[in-house]
């Protein structure tokens, strides 16, 4: 049974695949030629399939352990709440960007925003996990 449970969307990236999405139509019709238009296609399915795919980050605690996964259930990860040794609020970098990334401070989860909870697990290794809750994370996974 689940203790947290919160799913972030992904505003900014919809947007900014539907007007590249956009852009792209705008294009094809500005060219003109039909040859370009299963290039055209090609590309605007593919903008909107990775945009399904990272349009929301959700985050699971149970009392066992912590689960995430993007959009649909892409790239899901799990974690025993046994192995965290720390949590705590952090902010993020622009330069960091979005999505799955290794980052100095270890791998980082993220769909939006620049606040994430950095968890450090006994192992010494950590891990960012973008929210925009992230003291009620970082209390779920405390508690």
């Amino acid at each position: 049974m689940s203790q947290y449970r919160h799913t972030q969307k992904a505003i900014l990236i919809r947007y900014l695949f539907a007007t590249i999405a956009g852009i792209a139509i705008l294009s094809a019709l500005i060219a003109g030629d039909p040859a370009t238009w299963p290039v055209i296609g090609g590309i605007i399915l593919f903008l909107l399939f990775i945009g399904w795919l990272f349009s929301s980050l959700t985050v699971d605690v149970t009392t066992d352990e912590v689960r995430w996964y993007f959009g649909p259930g892409f790239w899901k990860k799990r974690l025993a709440r046994a192995d965290i040794e720390e949590v705590a609020p952090v902010g993020t970098h622009c330069w960091y960007g979005w999505g799955i990334r290794y980052t100095p401070q270890g791998w980082m989860y993220n769909v939006s925003g620049l606040k994430a909870v950095k968890v450090t697990l006994q192992s010494g290794k950590t891990i960012l996990i973008g929210t925009d809750e992230p003291d009620a994370l970082a209390a779920a996974l405390r508690g």
